[in-house]
């Protein structure tokens, strides 16, 4: 059973570490959450305390990442409003963790309320997919030492989206085999394909309508989701030039300032 006073001091000790721009090293002893139902309650709880919601974003979609945060399935996290920005934009890299992710966002253009949903039959819901950068904030000094549980109460990390270039083609084309490129100042980092998101990026898609609908609160049109990263994630600092190359194409970039 979920324990109400826990899941709120869990959401208000994230909240006023995020208002006051500070990093911590965990959730308090007598607040973590000790199961996915307590991370997800303590999720909601900070939603209710950061501001509405535009879409989500989907996490640990790579078989190796869920097992390095020891989960048996991926995660998601809410993409608030006002965090969704166009491609060029200028951000603040902020005092904390600027965490990168190349991904393909798809947008809604109905509501997603069955629970059966797989990459096929959740197209229909889809009205656009766009290139993406999603930029993962998380609240914890060592991130990456940190439970799935954690960081499924943090929001699954998520700092806003950078969005690019619609394809108009996307029906037709090979989301999986959609290859990207990403560079920091020109640098090549990394690099996957849509493939890196469970297989392909509206399987990841369907998988989130269908977790989001069991939980009676179903994708929404008009939401914007974040279907997972192609190619690990990559860190990056003030003054940085981001840019996720998708040859033939496009690029969405970012610059932290």
């Amino acid at each position: 059973m979920v324990d109400a006073v826990r899941i709120e001091a869990a959401a208000e000790f994230l909240a006023a570490a995020r208002r006051e721009g500070r990093l911590v090293e965990g959730l308090p002893a007598g607040a973590a959450p000790r199961d996915l139902a307590e991370a997800i309650a303590i999720q909601d709880a900070l939603a209710r305390r950061t501001g509405p919601a535009a879409g989500w974003k989907i996490g640990a979609t790579a078989p190796e990442v869920r097992a390095k945060v020891g989960l048996a399935h991926p995660f998601f996290g809410r993409v608030f409003a006002g965090t969704i920005h166009a491609s060029g934009a200028v951000l603040p890299a902020g005092g904390g963790h600027n965490i990168l992710e190349a991904e393909l966002a798809a947008s809604l253009a109905r509501d997603a309320t069955g629970t059966a949903y797989d990459a096929e039959s959740i197209a229909a819901a889809v009205d656009g997919v766009r290139l993406c950068i999603e930029i993962n904030r998380p609240s914890f000094r060592a991130p990456f030492a940190m439970r799935g549980f954690d960081v499924i109460a943090d929001n699954g990390s998520n700092g806003g989206l950078v969005l690019g270039a619609e394809l108009a083609d996307w029906r037709e084309r090979d989301l999986a085999a959609v290859a990207v490129v990403f560079r920091i100042n020109g640098q090549e980092l990394a690099r996957g394909a849509g493939a890196a998101a469970m297989g392909h990026p509206l399987a990841a898609l369907a998988w989130l309508a269908n977790e989001r609908a069991r939980l009676g609160s179903p994708l929404r049109a008009g939401d914007v989701v974040a279907t997972g990263s192609l190619m690990g994630f990559v860190g990056a600092r003030a003054g940085d030039l981001a840019e996720a190359d998708f040859p033939g194409i496009g690029t969405v970039s970012v610059r932290l300032a």
